[in-house]
């Protein structure tokens, strides 16, 4: 009997884990917006870029800045397979939110990058992971450094709008 009740609860286990992955996934697949912000580090502002791109089925905006001063602003039209595979990407990446680490010292001067995916006026992901003196903190979880390059990869002449 208490073999039986075993295999019941570690079918219920299994099924809220493949439950739980396709319904993630599946909220991805509807959003609606997708924010990137990458915040660079504190260094002259002739040097200093921090940008934001954000995307919906039609458009990709691009902002940048220098300590606030707007340098650059552009809004590329994509199509909806291509916005589609961003989400797509986001999935692929395993973006989501965590229970936030907290900085185990006082260093400053370090980047983040920030992704907040929406649904309509709803956040599904809304977090930041921090990168400074060799420690990563915040509350977001996944590959946010390979999502990065995926999506600057998709801005073109990307590198002429930082400089």
């Amino acid at each position: 009997m208490k073999t039986k009740s075993l295999h019941y609860l570690m079918l219920i286990a299994l099924l809220s884990i493949f439950t739980s992955c396709f319904m993630k996934k599946q909220t991805i697949k509807n959003a609606t917006e997708v924010v990137y912000h990458f915040e660079d580090s504190s260094v002259p502002p002739k040097y200093h870029r921090s940008y934001t791109i954000s995307i919906n089925e039609n458009s990709m905006n691009v902002v940048v800045d220098s300590y606030g001063d707007i340098l650059a602003d552009t809004t590329i039209s994509i199509s909806k397979d291509q916005y589609n595979d961003i989400l797509d990407y986001a999935i692929e990446c395993n973006l989501s939110n965590k229970t936030r680490v907290n900085k185990e010292d006082d260093c400053t001067g370090g980047t983040s990058k920030s992704l907040s995916i929406y649904i309509k006026d709803e956040s599904i992901i809304n977090g930041t992971l921090y990168k400074c003196g060799g420690q990563r903190y915040g509350d977001l979880d996944g590959d946010i450094d390979k999502f990065s390059i995926y999506i600057v990869s998709k801005v073109p002449n990307f590198s002429k709008l930082v400089e």
